[in-house]
């Protein structure tokens, strides 16, 4: 139980303990850093709970072999809802990496793994009905969705952990295995897979009171990029949440949640990994050594680029408009470099590194202008990335727009105010 879940040993143990009690409240939030394991503690939780099998030596184990748990490590589970937006790309591409130069049934189960976290953010109970960001999508996820079978570690009943059936599917269906990923990566650059929109927490709220099912886990990644409408849509669940339902909110800033959402949940928080932590994590589930952190790990894998050419463009982003600057063309020309879809992809990256930056130069706790004020420039770097995504605009001038926008906040920020 929970045995794949590394370096976060408070949370498993409380969880473990919150399980054997049977006190484990219907709702609660994972928050901590980006890459500290939130999202795989909250999906093996959902697989522990809903476990099916009769025998009690094999209840709640990674390899249990109830229907149950074999639809929850292939994320098929009926009864298991995610939502929110994810690093996806980087995710896929160190996945895909990885069962290419390692074949085995580990990193056949982490590609697949990876590819169904943003195929489920598409269940029809978020999107029936509606065509805007989904008809997107819609030719990528039918190609993901057709090919990924080929690779599900259940298909290849010989060979074992790293036997030559591995090896040879990956010869045999290589081309198709690049394609799944590029359009599954493409997929994941829209603007539908970050949103938690009030339509999608209302229909949830139907989902939950409607559906069948013994036992029923929704998670919602990122929950503090929900608008305010959406978090009181969600609060008036939390109220009164139905039995046998569990809410699990997963947030790098917990702040930005709602304090009467905070109320009804229960905090677990996951620490940052250190480096040797981090280091055994790409070792042992990615086989690849790496000295850097996750994150650059991650980053490099999308990109092509590290964590620290992200930090110091944005660094010097910011730097520039809070002193007034024009942005200097020279920072970003690294968002002209690639082609169209990957300048989309840098360019997502980059709005994310300079909101850290926001949050690294004016960490909590902040005074209530100057919070205000970073959540004013956290509305305009939505918008350019809508931007970008809905008028498909250049991204290098994007940035160059928006380091005008960020500018005149600084007025607010110089003046102490934050109300103007």
């Amino acid at each position: 139980m929970f045995e794949n879940i590394i370096a976060q040993e408070g949370v498993v143990e409380e969880l473990k303990t919150g399980l054997a009690r049977g006190d484990l409240p219907p709702a609660l939030l994972f928050h901590g850093p980006d890459y500290s394991g939130k999202l795989s503690t909250a999906l093996e939780l959902a697989r522990v709970t809903g476990c099916s099998a009769p025998n009690p030596a094999d209840r709640g184990g990674w390899n249990c072999p109830c229907r149950d748990c074999e639809q929850h490590r292939t994320l098929h589970h009926p009864y298991t809802l995610t939502l929110g937006g994810r690093y996806f790309a980087a995710e896929i591409e160190a996945s895909r990496r990885a069962f290419v130069e390692s074949p085995r049934r580990s990193t056949a189960y982490l590609f697949v793994r990876s590819l169904r976290k943003l195929l489920r953010r598409f269940d029809g109970v978020f999107w029936e009905g509606r065509e805007t960001g989904f008809k997107q999508a819609a030719a990528g996820l039918a190609e993901v969705e057709e090919g990924l079978g080929i690779f599900y570690p259940p298909s290849l009943s010989r060979g074992g952990e790293a036997g030559e059936n591995y090896r040879e599917l990956i010869k045999t269906h290589g081309a198709l295995l690049d394609r799944i990923a590029a359009a599954a990566r493409d997929a994941a650059s829209l603007r539908a897979c970050d949103n938690i929109s009030i339509d999608q927490v209302r229909r949830i709220s139907s989902w939950v009171q409607l559906s069948s099912g013994d036992f029923k886990t929704i998670i919602l990644e990122n929950a503090d990029s929900m608008l305010i409408p959406a978090q009181n849509a969600l609060l008036k669940i939390l109220e009164d949440p139905p039995a046998g339902c569990r809410f699990i909110l997963l947030t790098p800033r917990r702040r930005r949640i709602l304090p009467t959402i905070l109320s009804r949940l229960r905090p677990l928080r996951f620490a940052e990994r250190t480096g040797a932590q981090g280091r055994e994590i790409t070792d042992r589930i990615f086989h690849h050594p790496w000295e850097g952190s996750l994150k650059d790990f991650f980053l490099s894998a999308s990109s092509g680029f590290s964590l620290e050419t992200f930090r110091k463009a944005s660094g010097d982003f910011v730097e520039d408009f809070l002193n007034r600057r024009s942005p200097d063309r020279g920072t970003l020309s690294f968002l002209a470099e690639k082609n169209q879809k990957e300048n989309r992809r840098l360019f997502k990256i980059f709005l994310t590194q300079v909101e850290e930056e926001l949050y690294r130069r004016f960490p909590p706790p902040q005074p209530a202008w100057v919070y205000q004020v970073l959540v004013k420039a956290g509305a305009c770097l939505r918008e350019a990335l809508s931007q970008e995504e809905l008028a498909n605009q250049n991204p290098l001038l994007l940035a160059e727009g928006l380091g005008y926008d960020l500018r005149s906040l600084c007025r607010e920020l110089s003046s102490g105010t934050g109300l103007n």
